[in-house]
């Protein structure tokens, strides 16, 4: 496997090209002597998956007790809009206004979190996270009705402009050379795509935002009720990890259909 005719090179520099290109042809060289004899058997095929595994079963609730008094609940949903997507620029805006307008007043404020926010990754997954967190399920539940308030579009047009401000604070920082030709690397993005994407915000309003939430998200609706206590999910794909009090963990709470891990 390791061997010079198997291996995929980022090198991003500056400089002399025809130095660069020597240094890096003698590494490969070096390389060379230190691997063994060329194998015909093919390589097993690893298709990128940005994704992962985090879906490969239906709804997973896991529970990882350790010794601390708070914990730290998190929730991914997969939504199917991965950076490409039309609908990127709306999940990212929607999840913004999720982080700072809801999650932020519930947990935060209402539930004495230290901290709250939303994401939607470039693989099509929209997540959730809660840090020194002193609740559990009454987190979880605010995730679930975090959902549900997008759907029903209980935001203003100017909540969604300003969204959008706070998301090109991101989209239009500075890259690094490095960031860019990595991004190109790792994930086939040209600078064309990212202009595509950025472009694709100055056509978001409120009403194609909660038109979003509802083809994305309207499959997770009622996420808030009591089915954490015993889910069984069996229908739509998604990931909740809780790491926090050995008190809280479902053992001891009789919480149903929660995979607890063992820890030291």
């Amino acid at each position: 496997i390791f061997r010079p005719e198997n291996m995929r090179v980022c090198v991003v520099a500056g400089g002399n090209r025809t130095y660069i290109q020597n240094s890096f042809e003698g590494f490969a060289s070096r390389f060379a002597d230190m691997v063994g004899e060329k194998t015909n058997d093919p390589l097993p095929s690893l298709p990128f998956n940005p994704a992962g595994d985090l879906f490969e079963r239906k709804f997973d609730t896991t529970y990882i007790p350790i010794d601390i008094p708070v914990h730290s609940c998190h929730l991914a949903l997969e939504t199917g809009v991965t950076y490409d997507h039309p609908d990127s620029a709306a999940m990212t805006v929607l999840s913004q206004m999720l982080s700072s307008l809801f999650l932020h007043r519930e947990i935060r404020e209402k539930g004495g979190a230290y901290g709250a926010s939303a994401g939607h990754l470039q693989s099509g997954i929209l997540q959730m996270s809660s840090y020194y967190d002193p609740n559990t399920l009454e987190t979880l539940k605010a995730y679930g009705n975090g959902v549900d308030w997008l759907c029903r579009g209980e935001f203003s047009s100017r909540d969604v402009d300003e969204a959008i401000i706070s998301v090109f604070g991101s989209v239009d920082a500075p890259k690094s050379p490095s960031s860019k030709g990595t991004s190109e690397f790792l994930h086939g993005l040209l600078p064309e795509d990212r202009q595509r994407y950025r472009d694709r915000f100055f056509e978001l309003n409120r009403d194609i935002l909660v038109e979003a939430a509802n083809k994305r998200l309207s499959k997770y609706n009622n996420l808030g009720d009591e089915a954490w206590i015993d889910f069984n999910g069996e229908s739509n794909n998604g990931s909740v990890c809780v790491i926090g009090s050995r008190e809280s963990c479902p053992d001891k709470n009789k919480l149903g259909n929660w995979t607890v891990k063992k820890t030291l």
